[in-house]
């Protein structure tokens, strides 16, 4: 994860459980399953690729990625969630790095990934972070390589997540609260941090002379109602 601010998102991601699934917004393993498989699937990974999983958390995704590619490398900010990737979901084609997500072009030379995947984080960068977060994961990446920022919340969708009038009242409670604590920033919208429109993500890489296509999610992935994937071809 990238570090904003005073890292008021890390207490998102560093839940105080003993559940790997709990640790970072996953309920069930048969969630975990079916993301990684659209992953492996969308990205089209197979043995020869080199993979780098940004925001990979506790290693739950990477882990399962990893025996589909040749090697794989896991990058998040937290150090605890780190540390459980280590001891939890590692092996021998698996490194995990505690950096900040927007450094990856200093840690790892241009060209080292053949597949990249930022996946259920960016709501975490601002707008303004987020094109950084693009810039330098398409450094890392080789040319003719893939990219997918995955589970991105749509802010033309929003009302699908706060599809009842007790979730709204939460929303708009949940709004003020973070202004007033300065959770975000003024772009942000709530406590999830930044919903996205898929076309600001399509003017960042046009600006970058990337291709980029915007994916519908599969319905049978658990927060397809209200979230979107993007492909960036490099």
């Amino acid at each position: 994860m990238s570090k904003m601010g005073k890292d008021k998102w890390i207490g998102v991601w560093e839940k105080p459980s003993d559940s790997l699934k709990a640790q970072v917004g996953r309920w069930e393993y048969h969630d975990i399953e079916l993301i990684s498989k659209n992953i492996i699937e969308i990205l089209k990974i197979t043995k020869d690729d080199i993979v780098l999983d940004v925001c990979c958390g506790n290693g739950l995704i990477t882990k399962k990625i990893a025996e589909s590619c040749k090697e794989i490398h896991g990058v998040d900010f937290s150090e605890f969630l780190i540390e459980t990737a280590k001891r939890k979901n590692n092996g021998e084609n698996i490194y995990y790095h505690c950096d900040d997500a927007l450094n990856i072009d200093k840690k790892f030379k241009e060209n080292t990934f053949s597949k990249a995947y930022c996946y259920f984080s960016l709501q975490h960068f601002s707008y303004k972070k987020g094109e950084m977060l693009i810039k330098v994961l398409s450094k890392v990446t080789n040319s003719n390589g893939l990219i997918l920022i995955g589970d991105i919340p749509d802010i033309r969708r929003i009302w699908r997540f706060y599809n009842t009038p007790k979730k709204k009242l939460s929303f708009f409670i949940d709004f003020i609260s973070c202004k007033i604590r300065g959770v975000g920033g003024w772009n942000s919208l709530d406590s999830m941090g930044w919903w996205w429109n898929p076309y600001r993500i399509k003017k960042i890489c046009d600006r970058m002379n990337l291709k980029c296509e915007i994916l519908e999610q599969d319905r049978n992935l658990p927060h397809a109602y209200y979230r979107f994937d993007v492909l960036i071809k490099t």
